[in-house]
């Protein structure tokens, strides 16, 4: 039908976009919450990384011959260390909330370590259990220096600038999700406790907040506290009202709350200390073992390392910062064989997991909590009551929380192109061989009592059996290796594997933000790879701002002959550090260093992690493309690296225009051209043009009117933004003039009796007026244009054109002004130009 209406265009389908950062995070890494908020959280925190902490020991300590006792004070040196080993990583290792555990990666070379033949023949219990500790503690010792040295000799930031995206994802993911034996098989030991943990949970944090709107989150963020506490009850009650009296004695010691031994064994107050069980001893196939095990919870950390910086909000994490903590944690390791913990650390994927169900990913929090691992580890008792907790609640928390950190590795495929076969090949075959390898080792391992690698060298049997038991290093590895080598060269494969999207993150300071989360305190950076890359990276720019400033004597010799930015020398890190100690040069650095400065500063008066978006300056590219940059840069740099195009403000302007149907607005664009030292400004869109014309021409800024006179073809854009700029200003000109008139005429009617002498003696005073800001404006204009390069004639003429437009403007607008006056200043304009000298 000819008058039939167009169907209504339906909404077109577009991807969701690439984030860099997850959003919808309400406190990130510095931004913490509320100080009664932020114990309560901790707490929580501390509740969580209790699970592995009593856990491990109650399955070692028995088998290495201790009792309740021995047991009681193990876990209070565990989680003495734990909360040593968190304050250290949170404060100079990656600085991530991260909480540093126990881990499952040990237990088997310390299951290797008590069946070893030289301890089968100590009768005594307690000796026996001394002696295997002290075993444990010399492999721990020995095992430490691999991740110290990897760690901070750079070697491991080495390994990690190769990490894709696309390789990333099978390591993280199986970091999680490698962990479901954890889960509800730990559940179904006691499915009465479990099962309505994780029914609580999923109630109190995903269905609760959505029912019931509040200003501040409460159900959903303390989630974890609301489940323990009803379900602890709910056990208690079951405990002394006989429901496990006729149970079996499996059954008792899952389902029962009086059946963990800790409360009796701990004492009230002991601190921990070195060497509390006398003199480590050391085997080297021990120690081989255990150094397997420490080159499986490397791989491990680094995938939960990751998942946590994405579940607090912060960039990914530069290779150097990842060298850096996992350095940190060898020293943890350390720590933890000259304590005494029978286990090693690493990197707790609850606590990990606990970020994303809370959205809380603050640094303060995870500190706060490891000030609770020391609190309730020096006193025994306080702690032992929280550590009798039934294993089955923790199993079911770690159903929610295991899952939130495997789904932060999938999350990671929004950088790759899913529609490519070779990330479809490396994608599946790693998850598959990360499931596969290591269920072939535990199975082979529980029927045979040994693994499938029995040779007559024990020592060999428990590297190849420990290593290739771990699904995130296995599914890692492989992934790691077919990134790396399949088609690696090809431009269209690099895109597809999304390394391109983390390439400004693999130096500390291709982003601003990764000085923002990962900063060492003190000023401390220099002592480690990513404060030498930092100051490598900043040097000639320092230098630069201090050549302006006039500040170096011999500038000449330093800023001409620089070296490159790639070689840093130790003559160029020592002159920086001298002029940055020098009192004419502090101002200087500190002027440098004030946009990032700002930007902290406003990310922590807004409290939340979505002023790292807001604080950014965004270039609009001609073929749609989105950049982001954050930290102010000029407009000449911008221009270098897009030949071609020039930098233009882009502001949004609403005008209201009458049409037929009524009032209503127009939304239009602004395009302002900009200076080559112009700076673009942390919250302003930008936009490059291209110059069809004259670039030189394009480049500067001429007033509007003359702009588009002088090059309407050249910058399309521009003009008829200007066009519209001015016609805003002549209908906005035009409705102040009828209110001056309207007004005019209702004080000529309220003062018809006025003096005519005043009147008149006003009028030629204001014409007076009129003449001179017309001459100075007039001589202005000129002036700017002959700065410009226009030419002496042209701005002339402009001059002239100017001032006469003005002077019948206004004498347009003042019926009663002296016509004679302004005649006299129109012909001298005509006839007589100002005479202007060339800049």
């Amino acid at each position: 039908m000819a008058g039939a209406a167009a169907p209504p265009k339906q909404d077109e389908l577009v991807p969701h976009p690439v984030k860099d950062q997850l959003p919808n995070v309400s406190f990130c890494i510095n931004s913490p919450p509320p100080w009664p908020e932020a114990i309560l959280l901790g707490f929580q925190h501390y509740l969580v990384m209790l699970g592995t902490t009593v856990i491990i020991p109650t399955a070692l300590v028995p088998q290495m011959g201790g009792g309740n006792d021995e047991k009681a004070r193990v876990i209070q040196t565990l989680l003495f260390v734990a909360g040593i080993n968190t304050l250290l990583q949170t404060y100079f290792g990656t600085c991530l909330p991260a909480v540093m555990g126990g881990s499952y990666t040990f237990v088997a070379p310390t299951i290797s370590i008590i069946l070893a033949g030289r301890y089968s023949n100590i009768v005594d219990p307690h000796e026996k259990f001394l002696h295997i500790m002290r075993g444990t503690q010399g492999a721990l010792i020995v095992a430490s220096t691999l991740q110290i040295i990897v760690g901070f000799s750079g070697l491991w930031r080495n390994v990690t600038r190769f990490l894709s995206p696309l390789s990333a994802v099978p390591l993280v993911a199986l970091a999680g999700f490698g962990l479901y034996e954890l889960g509800f098989p730990g559940v179904a030991k006691c499915v009465e406790i479990g099962l309505p943990v994780i029914i609580l949970l999923v109630i109190f944090s995903q269905y609760i907040p959505h029912a019931i709107h509040s200003e501040r989150p409460v159900f959903d963020r303390f989630a974890v506290i609301f489940s323990i506490a009803i379900v602890w009850v709910y056990a208690y009650f079951l405990t002394i009202g006989g429901a496990y009296r006729h149970s079996p004695q499996k059954t008792q010691l899952h389902c029962r709350t009086d059946r963990s031994g800790l409360v009796g064994g701990a004492p009230w107050i002991r601190v921990p200390y070195p060497f509390q069980w006398g003199a480590p001893t050391f085997d080297a196939g021990e120690a081989f073992a255990m150094m397997a095990a420490s080159l499986v919870a490397l791989v491990e950390s680094t995938g939960t390392f990751i998942a946590v910086a994405r579940y607090a909000s912060a960039t990914p994490v530069p290779p150097s910062v990842l060298s850096r903590g996992i350095g940190w944690q060898g020293i943890g390791i350390l720590l933890d064989g000259l304590f005494g913990t029978a286990n090693g650390s690493s990197v707790s994927v609850e606590n990990a997991g606990l970020l994303a169900l809370t959205r809380v990913g603050s640094r303060r929090v995870v500190q706060i909590s490891a000030g609770f691992m020391i609190f309730f580890s020096i006193l025994g008792k306080f702690g032992a009551v929280f550590a009798s907790i039934p294993a089955p609640i923790f199993a079911a928390l770690y159903c929610i929380l295991f899952a939130y950190v495997g789904a932060a590795g999938v999350s990671f495929l929004q950088f790759c192109n899913l529609n490519s076969f070779r990330t479809k090949f490396i994608l599946g075959f790693s998850i598959f061989m990360g499931l596969s390898v290591p269920q072939y080792f535990n199975e082979y391992t529980s029927v045979a009592g040994y693994g499938p690698v029995h040779t007559g060298a024990r020592w060999f049997n428990d590297i190849i059996n420990v290593i290739f038991s771990s699904k995130p290093f296995v599914a890692g590895f492989v992934a790691f290796f077919l990134d790396n080598t399949l088609h690696r060269n090809d431009s269209a494969v690099r895109k597809d594997r999304g390394y391109h999207w983390w390439q400004k993150f693999r130096s500390f300071k291709g982003d601003q933000r990764s000085d923002e989360f990962y900063r060492l305190p003190f000023n401390l950076n220099k002592f480690f790879p990513s404060g030498w890359t930092w100051n490598c990276l900043s040097f000639n720019s320092v230098l630069m701002s201090l050549q302006e400033e006039k500040l170096l004597s011999f500038k000449n010799v330093l800023v001409k002959k620089r070296p490159p930015t790639s070689s840093c020398s130790w003559l160029k890190a020592a002159f920086f550090s001298a002029t940055l100690f020098s009192s004419s040069s502090v101002a200087v650095y500190q002027r440098h260093r004030q946009p990032a400065v700002e930007i902290r500063r406003e990310r922590r008066k807004m409290g939340n992690c979505q002023a790292a978006e807001v604080a950014t300056v965004v270039i609009q590219h001609p073929g749609g493309r989105v950049e982001r940059l954050y930290w102010p840069t000029s407009a000449a740099d911008v221009m270098k690296s897009n030949p071609g195009y020039h930098v233009a403000l882009v502001t949004l302007y609403v005008s209201e225009t009458k049409t037929d149907s009524g009032a209503g607005t127009v939304r239009f664009t602004r395009v302002r051209l900009l200076k080559p030292r112009d700076v673009l400004l942390l919250g302003q869109v930008y936009r490059l043009i291209t110059s069809q014309g004259s670039i030189r021409a394009a480049s500067r800024p001429f007033p509007d009117s003359l702009l588009v006179s002088l090059i309407p073809d050249a910058l399309p854009e521009v003009a008829k933004a200007l066009r519209q700029r001015k016609h805003e200003k002549l209908k906005k000109s035009q409705a102040e003039s009828i209110r001056k008139q309207q007004q005019e005429q209702q004080h000529g009617t309220n003062d018809q009796g006025t003096d005519p002498a005043r009147q008149e003696t006003e009028e030629d005073s204001d014409a007076t007026h009129q003449v001179e800001s017309c001459s100075q404006y007039s001589m202005t204009c000129s002036r700017q244009q002959i700065r410009r390069g226009i030419g002496k004639r042209a701005a002339r003429r402009w001059q002239q054109e100017a001032a006469i437009g003005v002077l019948r403007f206004r004498a347009s607008q003042k019926p009663g002004a002296n016509r004679a006056t302004i005649a006299s200043c129109v012909h001298n304009t005509k006839t007589k130009p100002r005479r202007t000298s060339h800049a």
